[in-house]
């Protein structure tokens, strides 16, 4: 396995809890840039952009010791992807072991370190080696004691629902609401009924309702805003065969 951390930039930021795992928190976090790390793995911007969401719903440890990997999916990275604005591999992971967290919350760990393979290989030379076919398959979290404290590196303390997560600001408004014609009305809640209804009429004719069928049911509900679309993945992930 070859595994790397980005010492420099890596933030975590406090976004709530996950209400599907009580006692769950989630936490904001920019995993790896574009950048060369302290162990002289080069990371390309072509590179990430590719690899990104290979880091969605990997598992998490602590200080790369398999001994100490946490229990998935209870403790998971959720939705990666490649943010051009930091330039780096960004979304959320959750966690429900309460130490852990509490070290977190307590900035005993306060960073975080990729695990990937270079599938393609590495090219290297004196001063580092470029990684090619970058696969993530996992996610450290670091004790402070393991590696020079970050400046940068900051948890903030606000909450924030998990429907900010997934959900536009236009459809933050629907889901706290109390007016019924509002919400009845807002793109948020006929997504959830088109999707709904798809689903059903696919499982009472007998097709098995798989990624196959939500993707389908997505594409004929007219989900194309990728957090809408997330949003409805999840939310009826549970009625798959």
């Amino acid at each position: 396995m070859t595994s790397t951390t980005n010492f420099v930039k890596a933030k975590l930021e406090y976004m709530g809890e996950d209400r599907n795992f009580p006692g769950a928190k989630l936490w904001s976090v920019e995993a790896i840039h574009v950048t060369t790390t302290r162990n002289k793995r080069k990371y390309t911007e072509s590179e990430l952009i590719a690899a990104a969401r290979s880091l969605s719903f990997r598992p998490l440890n602590i200080n790369h010791e398999e001994a100490q990997t946490l229990p998935f999916p209870g403790n998971t990275t959720m939705f990666m992807e490649y943010d051009a604005m930091s330039r780096s591999v960004k979304g959320t992971f959750r966690v429900i072991d309460p130490h852990v967290n509490e070290m977190i919350n307590s900035n005993r760990i306060t960073t975080v370190s990729i695990e990937q393979l270079p599938t393609a290989g590495e090219t290297c030379n004196k001063v580092s080696c470029e990684q090619h076919g970058v696969a993530f398959i996992g996610l450290a979290l670091l004790e402070q004691h393991l590696m020079p404290g970050d400046k940068d590196a900051v948890i903030k303390k606000e909450m924030v629902s998990i429907d900010d997560i997934f959900v536009g600001n236009l459809q933050r408004e629907c889901i706290r609401c109390t007016d019924e014609l509002k919400c009845n009305s807002c793109k948020h809640s006929e997504g959830d009924a088109c999707m709904e209804k798809c689903l059903k009429a696919k499982k009472d004719s007998g097709i098995k309702i798989n990624d196959q069928a939500i993707a389908i049911c997505l594409s004929e509900c007219g989900q194309s805003d990728k957090q809408e679309s997330w949003r409805l993945y999840k939310k009826f992930e549970y009625l798959k065969d």
